[in-house]
């Protein structure tokens, strides 16, 4: 099982670091470059990578509260999960789309795998 585990996270790793777009997109991020604007993001590039770093932390997220590997193995993803998804302007984004799931009558919160993910880290729980 160990060896699966492994294998999830490198593979992860892996495709989270591919994308030379969304690794800038994630810079930019990082240096309060980006700012979340309703009317020109849908469809947009950002939209994109964003959207590809959070499904990415959902998944993670998904795995660690479904038991599939620890939090402590997820620690690899940290620093990244919580600069995206504490970073203001992806706040905005995230309560925007709950307000577009609402009105759809679709579950709330959105990405809440990944905002699980980031609220483990916080509360610093890391055994096992």
């Amino acid at each position: 099982m160990h060896d699966q585990r492994a294998q999830f996270l490198l593979e992860l790793t892996g495709r989270y670091f591919a994308d030379k777009e969304v690794r800038q997109f994630y810079y930019r991020l990082e240096n309060n470059k980006f700012f979340f604007n309703p009317e020109t993001f849908p469809e947009s590039d950002d939209e994109r990578c964003l959207d590809q770093l959070i499904y990415t932390f959902d998944v993670i997220g998904w795995a660690v509260r479904t038991g599939s590997i620890s939090i402590s193995e997820a620690q690899i993803f940290a620093f990244q999960a919580v600069k995206v998804l504490e970073n203001l302007e992806v706040t905005k984004y995230l309560l925007d789309l709950d307000d577009h799931y609402k009105k759809d009558r679709r579950p709330t919160p959105a990405h809440g795998d990944a905002k699980f993910f980031v609220a483990t880290l916080n509360a610093g729980h890391f055994n096992s």
